[in-house]
C-alpha cells in the first residue's frame, strides 16, 4: 500500500467516525483538523513525487474548466483547490490548477502585433474579467467513462459538501464557469 492510500485510508475512516458523532463536539471538531492535515500532506507528498504524476498522466481524455475569481479571494481560492486534490488522486484523476499570468499573456499579443500577427485576443476580453483573477482547471482521466464514474462518486460524496459550497462562494457568478471535455488526439 502507498503512502498516498494510506493516507486516504486514514481520511476515509475519520470521515466514517464524522458520520457516526451525532453532536458538535471537540472530537467531532479534531476530525476534521484531522482530514485537513491529512490532505495538506497528501498533497505535499503528490507534488513531489514524481512516480504519481507519471501514473495519473497517462489519461486521454481531459475536463478543462474557465472560472473568474475576485482579486480579493486569490488566496482562499488557493487552499480551496487544494483541498480538492487528495480526492481526485485517489480517484485515479490527475488534477492541474492555473490562473492567468496577465502580463505574460499581454506582453505575448504585443510581440505578435509587432511581428504583424494581428489574430491574438487577450483572454481577460473574451471572459469579460475585471479585477478577477481567470482560472483553469483540468482534470485528466483515461477515459469518458472513466470521468463519469468519478463525476457520480464527487456527487455522491456529502463529504466534499462543504468545499464544493466554499468553492461557490469564492469564485465570480456574473458570468458562466466556461467547460469543455477533449479527447487527445492519437499519435
Amino acid at each position: 500500500m502507498s503512502i498516498q492510500q494510506a493516507l486516504q485510508n486514514e481520511i476515509e475512516d475519520s470521515k466514517r467516525w464524522i458520520e457516526c458523532t451525532q453532536e458538535d463536539c471537540t472530537y467531532k471538531r479534531d476530525l476534521f483538523k484531522r482530514i485537513e492535515l491529512i490532505s495538506n500532506v497528501s498533497i505535499v507528498i503528490i507534488m513531489t513525487d514524481t512516480n504519481s504524476s507519471k501514473e495519473l498522466n497517462s489519461g486521454g481524455y481531459l475536463a478543462a474548466y474557465f472560472y473568474r475569481v475576485p482579486k480579493k479571494n486569490h488566496n482562499a481560492i488557493s487552499q480551496n483547490l487544494k483541498k480538492f486534490i487528495p480526492w481526485f488522486v485517489s480517484n485515479g484523476v490527475r488534477l492541474e490548477y492555473y490562473h492567468l499570468a496577465g502580463k505574460d499573456t499581454q506582453e505575448t499579443i504585443e510581440s505578435a502585433n509587432a511581428s504583424g500577427m494581428f489574430i491574438m485576443v487577450n483572454i481577460t476580453k473574451t471572459l469579460a474579467a475585471e479585477d478577477e483573477d481567470i482560472w483553469m482547471e483540468l482534470q485528466y482521466f483515461r477515459d469518458q467513462n472513466h470521468r463519469k464514474e468519478v463525476y457520480a462518486k464527487m456527487m455522491s460524496d456529502k463529504s466534499l459538501e462543504p468545499l464544493g459550497k466554499e468553492f461557490m462562494g469564492l469564485i465570480s457568478h456574473g458570468g458562466n464557469l466556461i467547460t469543455g471535455m477533449f479527447n487527445r488526439l492519437e499519435q
